[in-house]
């Protein structure tokens, strides 16, 4: 099972050129001191794309003034900054790579209901990576992302389901977890599906799609 940790980076330019780039910078700067941390991220990634300089975006210096804002604003409890602070340390972006550090940040963000924080944490407590093997706690944190309707979350819940793995084995829970990931378009969920549906009687299939059709996310 591969982790859903695609190699996150905002490269921040602060080289000044040009009165647009400049009021941009401002707008960043602004936008951060108002701790609108989504507007100031957002800004300074438009500041990289424009840098007059041509610095490539996954530069050394680049990853390092990501790294440097998303703690800043991860520090002060912002949800977004931490899962992708958490990303940063588990790919070795901008930092040294630390399993301890990622799910730590992963954590921070995930009691907050970041979704995706919440999915990296389960998967870690799957497979051991910088936490303790722990298929309860995994199944905890899919859940709440599964919940929310996050499409990962329900394939990974769905496979626990599907091997008896921190739950017991179930593969009408399975089929419907599968079945809402695969819904969103998760391809991996719709093969395991595929694999499950002919162990399924016909009653608990239509069972599985009428409560799926009905699920709403929580």
């Amino acid at each position: 099972m591969r982790f859903l940790l695609g190699s996150v980076l905002f490269a921040v330019g602060l080289q000044l050129s040009g009165f647009a780039y400049g009021q941009t910078f401002e707008q960043a700067l602004d936008a951060y001191e108002r701790k609108d941390y989504k507007v100031a991220f957002a800004a300074f990634m438009k500041l990289a794309k424009s840098d007059d300089q041509g610095e490539a975006a996954d530069s050394p210096k680049d990853e390092q003034q990501a790294v440097d804002w998303y703690r800043k604003a991860a520090e002060q409890g912002d949800a977004h900054a931490q899962y992708i602070l958490g990303q940063m340390y588990f790919d070795g972006r901008g930092v040294p790579q630390d399993d301890r550090q990622a799910q730590a940040w992963y954590r921070k963000a995930a009691q907050q209901g970041y979704a995706s924080a919440q999915v990296n944490l389960g998967l870690m407590h799957v497979t051991g990576r910088g936490v303790a093997k722990d298929d309860h706690q995994a199944v905890v944190w899919l859940r709440k992302a599964a919940d929310q309707g996050n499409a990962y979350g329900q394939h990974g819940l769905g496979l626990l389901y599907m091997i008896g793995r921190g739950v017991p084995k179930d593969p009408e829970l399975a089929y419907f977890w599968l079945l809402l990931a695969s819904a969103q378009g998760h391809q991996e969920a719709a093969k395991k599906r595929a694999l499950i549906e002919p162990t399924l009687t016909p009653q608990q299939r239509a069972q599985a799609k009428a409560y799926a059709k009905a699920w709403k996310p929580h």
